[in-house]
């Protein structure tokens, strides 16, 4: 067990140091482990540091939320999605190949946040989320359903060829996912594409509540009330 804490310990300091951009480094202000607790079946508790790091918002006007509040924006996945499944959500429900866990990439990430930073500061994003676990499908249904499960409007995803349906949906490697008013999207890409930030365009908020799927692996749609239901008991909504 001290082993392991030793070793998460060294993961949190490699992400502080290599993440931070404005300052040298992303300080940790707080944290907590269990390092005696037992279970009631005498097992130790797992050693996974719970930590505590601050934040600085110059202008809360600014702020960009998670729910997806308007039709017609253009739905942008920052980040590039990668065959890594070890430990992941989507591993635990099914027989997913590719055992390798999702790999922490600290220079791609960073310019990712930077540019995210800067898209919100500069008001050029209406709503956007961070991609983590359960993947793309998991920030979407989060997107939509917003803090309160109460969704204001639906997403048509249009999946392209550069990965398979799986791995678009249930990748838990680093990004986020942008919507953009129309009359912004020009200079998001621009500003995207200049800085070397991976974007995928993958398709557009609706005034119909309803997730819907379309590849070249078929089409799906997805009630967001059944959706809902199972937010609410809080049941991941995995397809199939």
């Amino acid at each position: 067990a001290f082993y392991q804490l030793e070793e998460a310990v060294k993961g949190i300091t490699d992400a502080c140091m290599g993440l931070g951009f404005d300052e040298p480094h992303i300080p940790v202000i707080s944290g907590n482990v269990s390092l005696y607790n037992e279970s009631k079946q005498g097992q130790s508790i797992i050693p996974s540091p719970v930590i505590s790091v601050v934040g600085r918002i110059d202008d809360y006007k600014k702020v960009s939320t998670l729910q997806l509040n308007n039709s017609n924006e253009t739905l942008l996945l920052i980040g590039k999605r990668r065959d890594e499944f070890g430990g992941t959500l989507v591993s635990q429900m099914t027989h997913a190949t590719h055992p390798q866990a999702p790999l922490p990439r600290f220079g791609e990430e960073k310019n990712q946040n930077k540019a995210v930073y800067h898209l919100i500061n500069n008001s050029l994003v209406s709503a956007s989320h961070d991609i983590s676990a359960g993947g793309l499908w998991m920030a979407i249904s989060e997107m939509v359903l917003g803090e309160r499960g109460l969704p204001r409007v639906g997403v048509d995803l249009k999946m392209g060829d550069s990965y398979p349906l799986f791995t678009w949906l249930f990748s838990e490697n680093g990004g986020y996912v942008l919507t953009v008013d129309k009359t912004n999207e020009a200079k998001v890409k621009s500003y995207l594409e200049e800085h070397s930030i991976d974007y995928f365009n993958i398709g557009n908020t609706v005034s119909q509540k309803d997730i819907s799927i379309d590849s070249s692996e078929g089409a799906m749609v997805f009630n967001i009330g059944d959706l809902s239901e199972k937010w609410n008991v809080r049941c991941l909504p995995i397809m199939g």
